[in-house]
């Protein structure tokens, strides 16, 4: 089994096999938001997470861009956002909570591509 979080004092951060994610650069962001809104809020029980962090996270897989607060808006039932342009808040519902540790439970029993 391969590690894919990796947690620091300040951060946790994803090591996702890129060959798992999905294709499409929308799709990617909703998924690398989800995963890092529960872990965040499981590592160090932020309940809201800056667009700064998650731009952050989706800059490593390469799929941040001026897309991004509305591609993942757009799944309201599972990850929320508010604030003004540039200081973005993003938060996960219930419903994403669930979500998120479903796909983590799909990275370590099936090879298969992940969705949200």
């Amino acid at each position: 089994m391969k590690d894919v979080v990796e947690f620091t004092e300040s951060d946790v951060l994803l090591r996702l096999p890129t060959a798992r994610l999905p294709r499409a650069k929308a799709d990617r962001q909703r998924l690398i938001t989800l995963l890092k809104l529960a872990l965040d809020r499981v590592a160090f029980g932020l309940d809201e997470v800056s667009a700064h962090r998650i731009n952050a996270a989706c800059h490593e897989y390469a799929c941040a861009d001026q897309n991004l607060p509305h591609n993942v808006a757009s799944r309201g039932d599972l990850v929320t956002r508010r604030g003004k342009r540039g200081s973005y808040v993003y938060r996960a519902t219930q419903p994403g909570i669930e979500r998120a540790r479903a796909l983590l439970v799909e990275l370590f029993n099936d090879d298969t591509e992940l969705r949200v």
